[in-house]
């Protein structure tokens, strides 16, 4: 009996471009996926994975989402990208990143006024219709349409997006007080990313001690406090980047060490370093 082997192409290192279009983040990411550690984001990323499956830790659980369908991570939700070993698939990639106060607007024209901030219960989406009218909107986002279009074709999907897939939640008005501290500590290190911000300075705007603030936060935000202060300074350097900053230029104005610690986070977070993030700038 004659067995034949299944040749796996070799997709060549991972690369991520980046660009702004139609007032959001949008990235390709191709070759060879990355493995990432636990982390999480300010705004929603929405994306259409290609990995072979996609397995993503995220809310306690994993999440396989099939070659070709869009995973949705919140803001603030803490989520790892792991290793799932050898593909034969496209490496191919499309992210985008949307700031929570535009689909809060966007979910207040769909649920109504008094709509809060919108949940997706399931974070896979395989809907063949829907994935289809997201690619086609980041691939048009890359070309030199017409910005009015581009923002047409953007609203469009999220308004689609949070209509079909999210559910509509009451506007948070009775917060849990330890849980409020704890995120005004998380919006103070976003406002003050780069600066040295210390663990006592923190617990003190929480009026907690710095040992009781940094289980507290972990356990609120999902990761200890510098880690997530690390990860805010890797967001903001996206765009500094894109604005053709160089890489020493961006340590320094993100608050980091030296340029050698900012790319070694850079490079943990997002999966390539700091120069091969592929510039698209418009």
């Amino acid at each position: 009996m004659n067995h034949q082997k299944t040749t796996v192409e070799p997709l060549g290192p991972s690369r991520v471009k980046g660009w702004r279009s139609a007032g959001v983040l949008l990235e390709l990411h191709t070759g060879e996926p990355t493995a990432l550690p636990p982390h999480s984001h300010t705004d929603f990323q929405i994306g259409i994975t290609t990995r072979d499956p996609g397995e993503y830790t995220c809310r306690g659980r994993i999440w396989i989402a099939p070659p070709g369908s869009i995973i949705v991570f919140p803001p603030q939700e803490v989520h790892s990208v792991n290793q799932v070993g050898g593909r034969q698939t496209d490496g191919r990639s499309r992210l985008m990143y949307v700031e929570p106060e535009r689909m809060l607007a966007i979910a207040r024209t769909v649920f109504g006024e008094g709509a809060g901030m919108p949940v997706f219960e399931n974070l896979v989406i395989s809907d063949a219709s829907f994935i289809a009218a997201f690619e086609r909107m980041h691939a048009l986002c890359e070309t030199d349409a017409a910005e009015h279009e581009k923002e047409s074709r953007l609203c469009a999907v999220l308004a689609r997006l949070i209509g079909d897939f999210a559910v509509a939640a009451a506007a948070d008005t009775c917060r849990e007080r330890l849980r409020a501290k704890m995120l005004r500590a998380r919006d103070f290190i976003v406002s003050n990313y780069s600066e040295n911000i210390s663990l006592t300075q923190l617990a003190d705007l929480a009026h907690s001690s710095p040992y009781h603030f940094n289980r507290l936060f972990a356990h609120h935000v999902g990761m200890p406090p510098h880690a997530f202060h690390n990860q805010i300074r890797v967001e903001r350097s996206k765009a500094l980047i894109l604005g053709g900053a160089s890489n020493a230029q961006v340590a320094r104005q993100t608050g980091f060490f030296d340029q050698s610690h900012f790319t070694r986070y850079f490079r943990r977070i997002v999966g390539v370093t700091p120069s091969t993030y592929a510039l698209a700038r418009r």
